[in-house]
């Protein structure tokens, strides 16, 4: 029988391979939408360019992280009919619940924060030329659309990141040692 700790790590791997999963299929249909609105010109093309990049960092982005933990999962052969008789060990069960938690959290932001960069890569910026100096003149119809990528929001972006990486890496380094000290004493047997 299991014992909670692994239950629980079965359901966090299991949780954060399905948001990567969710986020690259979403990335995904969103960018090839995108592709076809850009193709067809059914769209302004002008603010579809940050959204280009806000997708690809979602398929990207998600690619990884389902990648990254379906991989443990396969590695620990959680699939399927589990064979592995997994004896009680002296970890704190809350303590644990807690560190998943976490850092499930910590992937949440890391992921938002990846997007977000990547759709501040490049923006449009309207600006109106002409502007009148006259009170009866009309403003020109058509704005001048330029492209430049917003370093303000880059920058929070890569901080949110940063802040991400901590609350993520903290917690999930302590829950890895815990698991490789416990696989390490042989509480783990494969059958």
């Amino acid at each position: 029988m299991k014992n909670k700790t692994d239950v629980l790590r079965s359901i966090y791997l299991y949780a954060v391979s399905l948001v990567g999963l969710v986020t690259f299929v979403v990335g995904l249909l969103h960018g090839s939408n995108l592709l076809i609105d850009m193709l067809a010109k059914s769209r302004n093309i002008d603010y579809l360019y940050s959204e280009l990049f806000s997708s690809i960092f979602a398929f990207l982005g998600g690619l990884f992280i389902f990648l990254y933990h379906w991989k443990i999962i396969v590695r620990e052969g959680r699939l399927g009919k589990n064979k592995r008789e997994v004896k009680e060990t002296e970890e704190d069960f809350w303590g644990s619940l807690f560190f998943y938690i976490v850092s499930f959290i910590g992937i949440i932001i890391v992921l938002s924060s990846f997007i977000g960069f990547g759709s501040n890569i490049m923006k449009a910026n309207y600006s109106y030329k002409n502007v009148p100096s006259n009170p009866g003149q009309k403003i020109p119809a058509e704005p001048k659309v330029t492209y430049a990528p917003n370093v303000e929001g880059m920058i929070k972006s890569a901080v949110s990141m940063i802040i991400g990486l901590f609350v993520w890496l903290v917690p999930y380094l302590r829950i890895e040692k815990e698991y490789k000290k416990n696989e390490d004493k042989g509480i783990t047997e494969q059958h």
